[in-house]
């Protein structure tokens, strides 16, 4: 029936362990017998010249940790509700290469983590190598803490909105907007730099209870511009690299900059609506240049100074 018991003799004790060359997860897989149960889920050690599909029900059915590993490349082509899968307990997903998401992913309270150039996975050479694959998100992934990983330099290409509400969004490597989205987390954290595909023509809104950081630069690739970038009036925000390009800028919370070097936004309309601040006692300095209105809307300064604030140089 597909349904394993996690407490494995053939690994960690209450993890599921899969690993052959592809992964793809279906409506209908065709290698749902590979799963069984005494948790142990291929006869001896991981394939690498094999593909395998399975169906989201197989999946769903399994009980404790689950981690799939594909040595090159990881699909998600149907719903996925894992809802065995509680507060407390992991799912990751590891690709040697490629790692896509195109339909939904939903724990019952784990945590979710996705890795794309796994450096376990086949070491690939040419144009789809491994150095250089993509992780892919398409469609929401949603439950515990939910963590995306690139391990090569293709980095993580963000489709479509991620209603993670009441738990964290980690983004550990650079990040291009190829659809309108929205990031919705306890906290939200980009870790690299956040550039849209096109120019002025994505738009990015992070909504978080808590803080929302953006360690890199915003908007500053060729074509990277961002149509709009704004986030929500709860928690706070760290703007933490050097510069942000954005049509429209709103920030309807707390805002801090971190930037030793200093901070330049640039757009037509950029708008703090609330406090703005150096993010500590080490002051820094932002510059804005705004076509249009540059508005701010609480105190600057007013708990750590700044050591400048100039608009329109």
């Amino acid at each position: 029936d597909g349904a394993v018991d996690a407490s494995s003799n053939g690994g960690k004790a209450g993890s599921i362990l899969l690993d052959p060359r592809d992964i793809t997860i279906v409506a209908s897989g065709a290698n749902n017998s590979s799963l069984s149960t005494t948790g142990i889920l291929f006869a001896g050690p991981p394939t690498t010249a094999n593909d395998a599909s399975f169906s989201a029900s197989a999946i769903q059915a399994l009980n404790g940790d689950i981690t799939l590993q594909a040595n090159r490349d990881l699909s998600i082509n149907t719903t996925l509700t894992l809802a065995n899968q509680s507060a407390g307990e992991a799912v990751v997903f590891q690709a040697g290469r490629n790692l896509t998401v195109r339909s939904a992913v939903t724990t019952g309270g784990a945590s979710l983590t996705f890795t794309a150039s796994d450096a376990s996975g086949i070491a690939d050479t040419g144009a789809n190598s491994a150095a250089t694959a993509t992780m892919t998100l398409l469609a929401p992934t949603t439950g515990g803490a939910v963590t995306y990983n690139n391990d090569g330099s293709g980095g993580i290409r963000l489709g479509t909105s991620i209603p993670n509400t009441g738990n964290s969004v980690t983004f550990a490597n650079a990040v291009t907007v190829t659809a309108n989205s929205v990031v919705e987390g306890s906290a939200v954290t980009f870790s690299s730099t956040v550039n849209g595909d096109t120019a002025n023509t994505r738009s990015l809104t992070v909504n978080a209870s808590g803080a929302t950081t953006f360690t890199g630069a915003v908007g500053t690739a060729t074509t990277g511009q961002l149509a709009a970038l704004t986030t929500d009036e709860f928690g706070t925000t760290a703007i933490n690299g050097g510069a942000i390009k954005a049509t429209t800028q709103t920030f309807k919370d707390d805002v801090t900059i971190g930037n030793a070097a200093g901070t330049t936004l640039t757009g037509t309309t950029v708008a703090f609506e609330k406090t703005l601040n150096s993010a500590s006692t080490t002051t820094r300095s932002i510059t804005v240049n705004a076509s249009g209105a540059t508005t701010f809307g609480g105190v600057v300064g007013g708990v750590d100074v700044l050591s400048g604030l100039l608009t329109d140089t």
